[in-house]
């Protein structure tokens, strides 16, 4: 009767200890990502991208998901100036989709990611990757512009909710 109670505790306890090691890797925090984000500073093939009064109205915007229906929750909205000096818009992605993911490699390495997802005007599959650090989000990844893949990344500033 010893016996079994000793092997109950220690496989308790290893199986208690094994477990431990993959409560570090998490999806990260979606609570995080939602809301109206402003665009603040945009690179193409690290390339800066200066902004005027008018890009700078480009939003990025993400509503909560849920597994049930994890499409269409995001928004992107792209500005500029045309030749008569008016802002209009440029880009309009109403049908872009995010969700927190852990991303396992071939190695078993296990990384948390949350990506934004849509199809562009060409109809290719476009996937990037967001992050958030501190008081930015970063939009970042690879885009097919005229048959020719260029490297994007775009920081946003998430804005203040008006009562």
């Amino acid at each position: 009767m010893k016996k079994l109670l000793y092997c109950l505790i220690l496989t308790f306890l290893m199986t208690l200890f094994a477990c431990e090691n993959n409560d570090d890797i998490s999806s990260p925090d979606p609570n995080l990502f939602l809301g109206t984000w402003q665009l603040v500073s945009s690179t193409i093939d690290n390339d800066n991208i200066v902004l005027d009064e008018c890009s700078e109205n480009s939003k990025l915007i993400l509503y909560w998901f849920s597994e049930q229906d994890p499409v269409n929750n995001a928004q992107l909205y792209d500005y500029i100036l045309d030749e008569n000096e008016e802002c209009v818009i440029i880009e309009n992605i109403n049908d872009a989709s995010w969700a927190p993911a852990l991303n396992i490699d071939a190695s078993g390495n296990i990384t948390p990611t949350v990506g934004l997802r849509f199809v562009s005007k060409e109809k290719d599959t476009v996937l990037l990757e967001l992050d958030r650090k501190d008081e930015l989000l970063t939009l970042s990844g690879q885009l097919s512009v005229g048959g020719e893949s260029v490297s994007i990344r775009r920081e946003y500033r998430k804005l203040l909710q008006q009562i």
